[in-house]
């Protein structure tokens, strides 16, 4: 297979991949082979799963002033972005409300979570709310109705699912600084509503989908927080803690993984050309949202195959679904390393658009902190550099994955061999998973155009790899 040839239209620049795209391929599938055959044989030990009890917390009396900056701060920061929505420019390449949601708080906020923890939980804007509606009503948000249990964390799968839909489905909608300030606002309703009815605890607990996804994100993190208290812990640890209480969040994990996915298939060949082929009567719409709701099944079928195939070569007292959720945890890993692969030029392009915005939000031509001139750097970072990232964020979500995975088992079978075998099945889905990753990573991106002539439809590429694709999306609406 010969090397891919690349052309960033805004980068104005050639690249071709130093090796094959099937040898980059290759070489990180067997990787991710070689790390199990590596953890195998030296990661040994059955030392117990770390909790939060278990950790030395730190006083940190600066927290406390800390926190309450960052909740006044988050509300200014959401107020502001609705009232840019609003009077502010249609455009979204012009408007700060766009990219403070999808670039600063849809990205960067993810990487600071999983580097410096929960932070969310002080800097969520609607929780501020509550909190101010609360003092100022004297109202504890301590429910009407108990939540029912058997909902687990669908509520918050069913909000993230709909917002992956405003962003891959329709970004007519997604991208527009009114509709998004009208969703603001609508979400803001409905987190007062509902936490008047279920109680607030509930609320940021099942059924916000921002609080569970910076949650899940958190566990990566080396820092935890009790209180005004911080204590320090290996990265990646708090993924050993107890396991999820609901197979609605090992679904939320596994979604967090299709859609970032999702979002790199739609742009591919196979992808326009299966668009392209669809019956009139079929709109693409629909198609995108079976497509992805479709993959978040097949993703968890075939993982809990793999639990049924792991339960009949080790046998256990352990259900299928006790499992299962055991495991759930040990694919954040693998969802952040495929959020960076697809999503850090994005954000180091695009959040240089945030630094001109912030001096003009309402795009009167205004230049407040004198910003508004700044001139955007559209290549960031290399092209071969920011493909070795993409390769290493995926490889090595996955070889941490398969790390935790083990101490898992550890904690489950008591012999060496029992450990090893159990995880064949899953670090099978892992390797498969693996080469899908690169693979779309690696494909150039395609645009679909049609002729007048109906009957005729053809497709052009832009030969642009699918990371340089992302890294350009608001800059282009600039130029």
């Amino acid at each position: 297979m010969g090397s891919l040839s690349f052309f960033a239209h805004a980068f104005g620049q050639n690249f071709s991949l130093p090796l094959p795209v099937g040898l980059f391929v290759f070489g990180g599938v067997v990787a991710v082979v070689l790390s199990f055959v590596m953890v195998s044989l030296f990661a040994g030990g059955t030392a117990p799963s770390p909790t939060t009890s278990t950790y030395r917390y730190h006083d940190a009396p600066w927290l406390a002033p800390l926190a309450l900056f960052a909740k006044l701060a988050s509300l200014a920061v959401w107020l502001l972005a609705v009232a840019a929505g609003l009077f502010g420019s249609p455009f979204a390449g012009y408007n700060l409300n766009v990219t403070l949601f999808w670039v600063v708080l849809f990205v960067g906020f993810t990487y600071l979570t999983a580097i410096f923890g929960d932070v969310w939980k002080v800097c969520n804007p609607y929780a501020a709310l509550i909190a101010i509606v609360g003092r100022c009503t004297r109202y504890r948000f301590g429910g009407i109705l108990p939540y029912p249990k058997r909902l687990g964390y669908y509520p918050a799968l069913a909000g993230y699912f709909v917002v992956i839909c405003l962003e891959l489905v329709f970004p007519q909608v997604g991208s527009l600084p009114q509709s998004l300030s009208g969703l603001f606002i609508l979400y803001g309703f409905v987190t007062v509503m509902l936490c008047i009815l279920f109680g607030k605890r509930a609320w940021f607990r099942y059924m916000d989908f921002f609080s569970v996804y910076f949650g899940l994100v958190a566990h990566i993190s080396p820092f935890v927080y009790r209180r005004w208290g911080v204590a320090f812990r290996k990265p990646f640890v708090g993924l050993l803690e107890p396991r999820p209480d609901g197979i609605s969040l090992v679904l939320f994990v596994m979604f967090m993984l299709v859609s970032t996915t999702f979002d790199g298939l739609k742009e591919t060949r196979q992808w326009i050309v299966s668009t392209l082929s669809l019956p009139g009567f079929v709109p693409k719409e629909l198609y995108a949202i079976a497509v992805l709701a479709g993959g978040l099944l097949l993703l968890f079928g075939v993982y809990v195959l793999a639990m049924v195939v792991s339960k009949r070569l080790v046998p256990t007292r352990l259900s299928v679904r006790q499992l299962s959720l055991s495991f759930g945890m040990t694919l954040v890993p693998i969802a952040l390393g495929y959020n960076v692969a697809h999503y850090l030029s994005y954000l180091l392009v695009n959040g240089q658009i945030g630094i001109r915005q912030i001096s003009d939000p309402f795009d009167k031509g205004w230049n407040i902190l004198g910003t508004a001139h700044y001139t955007v750097n559209p290549t960031p970072l290399a092209p071969h550099v920011g493909w070795y990232i993409q390769l290493l964020a995926i490889v090595g979500g996955h070889i941490v994955a398969i790390y935790l995975a083990h101490r898992v088992a550890q904690g489950l079978y008591q012999r060496r061999r029992q450990v090893i075998r159990s995880q064949v099945p899953l670090v099978s889905v892992m390797v498969l998973y693996t080469f899908i990753g690169l693979w779309v990573v690696a494909q150039p991106v395609y645009v679909a155009t049609r002729t007048k002539r109906a009957s005729v439809r053809k497709t052009h590429v832009a030969s642009v790899s699918y990371d340089t694709q992302r890294a350009i999306g608001l800059y282009k609406k600039l130029h």
